[in-house]
């Protein structure tokens, strides 16, 4: 996965693997991501970002998405592990995380800003799998499309303002549709304006795999659904991919399959 900053200067590239074991078994390994920044007509490593060992992430970077303004790095971790208890007979059952990295606006050094967890976080939930984030990286959009047996749900997170006293924590939103069913894979792709006014969710599995895109918009203090979106009856899988505009009043609108 790869984003760009408005300016073009600066690249946040995730490299989640999975790699074979000696049982023939697939295995997500731990994952990292880069910063590259451009140099005249060249582009440099700039910096890794990981956030250490202690958080046990697996597929980090599965998901990315750098602020408009190169400033604010947010990185997807849908298959990290936060207690031993969720290990399985079938092998470990993820609930996935969300690392925010920024730098000073005078192009300082990247350090780790907040590891995001919803506070309903459940073992599966692939929290993580979809990130965005705002222009100047004060709202972050989080997927997770495993939660409630793959309903699906989507968190808005709010970063506190410099100097406030509660810094270290990020009030957060759930969304989630209410006609929601088993597999409808709500979150499995999001989008955000620069100003996180309103917010795209994509759900893949909605009818039958049909698909469908959800539009939130920002109300007071919270967010609201205003719209669902569906496409032509030939589409498949309908929001496998998204992106808006600045403005928010055009999106663009992926699908994997189309009947011809």
């Amino acid at each position: 996965m790869i984003s760009l900053s408005a300016d073009g200067n600066t690249a946040l590239v995730g490299k989640a693997t999975q790699s074979v074991n000696n049982q023939g078994y697939y295995v997500i390994d731990r994952g990292t991501a880069f910063i590259f920044a451009r140099q005249g007509s060249a582009w440099a490593q700039q910096a890794q970002l990981d956030p250490g060992p202690a958080s046990l992430p697996f597929a980090l970077g599965h998901a990315v998405a750098l602020s408009a303004d190169g400033n604010t790095a947010v990185i997807g971790a849908p298959g990290t592990m936060f207690t031993r208890s969720h290990e399985t007979a079938s092998g470990p059952r993820r609930n996935g995380a969300v690392y925010v990295f920024s730098r000073p606006g005078n192009g300082g050094n990247w350090n780790l800003l907040q590891t995001l967890i919803p506070t309903d976080s459940a073992p599966a939930d692939r929290f993580g799998d979809s990130v965005a984030v705002s222009g100047n990286g004060s709202y972050v959009l989080v997927g997770a499309a495993g939660a409630s047996g793959f309903r699906g749900a989507a968190y808005m997170f709010v970063r506190p303002a410099a100097g406030s006293p509660s810094l270290g924590s990020w009030p957060q939103w759930r969304m989630t549709a209410a006609e929601g069913a088993p597999d409808d894979d709500f979150g499995y792709t999001v989008a955000l304006t620069p100003d996180g006014a309103a917010a795209l969710v994509g759900a893949i599995g909605v009818a039958n795999a049909r698909g469908a895109v959800y539009v939130f918009g920002r109300t007071g203090l919270g967010w609201t659904l205003q719209q669902r979106l569906v496409g032509p009856d030939a589409a498949g899988m309908f929001g496998g991919a998204l992106s808006v505009t600045a403005d928010g009043k055009t999106a663009l609108i992926g699908t994997y399959f189309f009947a011809r």
